[in-house]
Order: C-alpha cells, then structure tokens, then sequence
C-alpha cells in the first residue's frame, strides 16, 4: 500500500482528523479547525467549554470559544502519551485555529492519530483529560512564573547556547538543543565538573531555581546559576 493509500484510509477511519506527506520524508497529523464542516464543525470543543465553566471563564470571548485553540489540543494530546516513549519522536507546529504534530514515520502518526480519535470520541472521558490536562499546565506556567526556573529563563532564548551550572553540574548546552529542552526532551550535554558528556533529565532541570542570570546578546549565549527549589525534592538531573 502506497503512502497516498495509507493517508486515505486512515482519514476515513479516523475523520476528521487528516494526514499529510510533506514529500520530504516528514509526515503531520492535524486537526484544522477552520476546515471542519458538518457534525465536525466545533470537534471536541464541548470538553473545552466545560474546563471554561469548571474555571470560571465565559465559554465564548465574543464569537470565538474562550478554550479550544490548537496549542491546549497540544497540552492535551501530549497529556495523554506522556507515559508513552515514542510521544518524543513528535515535534509540535500547533497554532490558534490548528493543531498539528510532526514525525519522519507514518506508522507513528497513524497510531497517534488512530488512539486520540479514541480518546476524543468517549466524551466523558475526553472532557475529563481535557480538564486536567489545561488544570496542570496552568499550575506549571504559574510554578515557573513564581519561581523563577530554568525554563522560565529560555523560554525566548532556546536557539542560544547555554551554560547552566547547578549545585551538581557545570552543562555546557550547543545552539539550538535549548530548543528541545525548553519543550521537556531529555539531551545530551558535556559537563565540565566530570569532564563526561552526560544525558540531561530536562524535566527535573527546567524546574531549578535560578539564582543568577547573564546574557549576552551579541553571541547568543545565556549562563544560569541554579539550585533545587526548597522543600522540593529534585530526582537525579542526569543519567549517566
């Protein structure tokens, strides 16, 4: 079965979610909500406009949904792998009015899709995924707000180099890999207190306090001193 025939199949099993091959060994799966007609006009949005009632927040700003665009679909979809390995080999391109995910394997896509067409099809519990998946990741943006993490640092500085020196490590970050560690990816970076190059567990160091910050805007490059926040427990920051 050709790729052409892959993609039709799986948009008839699994509408209104569609498939795209970009021609250049990249795949996406969307949802394009402007595009959407029929009985999928305003697709999973009743889950959205409940976590609007449970919060508070009118369910439309004027006639737009006030919840619903493409980058909480994201906060959800990636709520509901986050056990699964494989949701790493995604990369994100969402938008307002889109959500969309990247992979150079369509076999991956297609069970994506194929899982969270499931999902979204069982109301209940989509509303409730949906619900604690937007809950949490306020709580997250408002914990490294407060909190001044290392995530809160790069979040507008993820193409620069880094340097982020703890109380266990002194990392030296390339261009470019802050990128996948702002986006909670674990990588590999050489660490100048062992000497080794080691794997970074991004979602434990995103979370450090910083207590120093210098940038230099000239050479794109950022260094941060940081430590575990008190009353926190950290996990081990890198595997060897």
């Amino acid at each position: 079965m050709t790729n052409e025939e892959r993609i039709q199949q799986f948009e008839k099993q699994n509408p209104p979610f569609m498939l795209y091959d970009h021609k250049d060994g990249s795949f996406s799966l969307g949802l394009p909500f402007t595009f959407l007609e029929g009985r999928y006009k305003n697709y999973g949005q009743e889950a959205f406009n409940r976590y609007a009632i449970e919060r508070g927040d009118p369910v439309k700003d004027g006639q737009f949904f006030t919840h619903g665009s493409g980058y909480e679909w994201e906060t959800v979809f990636q709520k509901a792998f986050e056990q699964d390995n494989d949701l790493q080999r995604v990369d994100f391109d969402s938008e307002a009015g889109a959500f969309f995910c990247y992979a150079d394997d369509l076999s991956l896509l297609e069970d994506f899709g194929s899982r969270f067409r499931t999902i979204c099809e069982d109301q209940e519990s989509f509303s409730s995924l949906v619900c604690q998946a937007l809950s949490e990741a306020e709580q997250e943006t408002e914990y490294h707000m407060d909190h001044n993490t290392v995530k809160y640092n790069i979040e507008c500085r993820t193409r620069w180099s880094m340097e982020v020196i703890t109380p266990e490590q002194h990392l030296h970050i390339e261009k470019g890999r802050g990128v996948e560690l702002w986006k909670g990816r674990n990588i590999t970076a050489e660490d100048s207190i062992s000497g080794n190059t080691i794997e970074v567990n991004a979602k434990d160091l995103l979370r450090y306090h910083v207590t120093e910050c210098e940038e230099d805007y000239e050479n794109h490059h950022i260094l941060l001193r940081a430590e575990p926040v008190q009353n926190e427990v950290p996990a081990e920051s890198v595997s060897m």
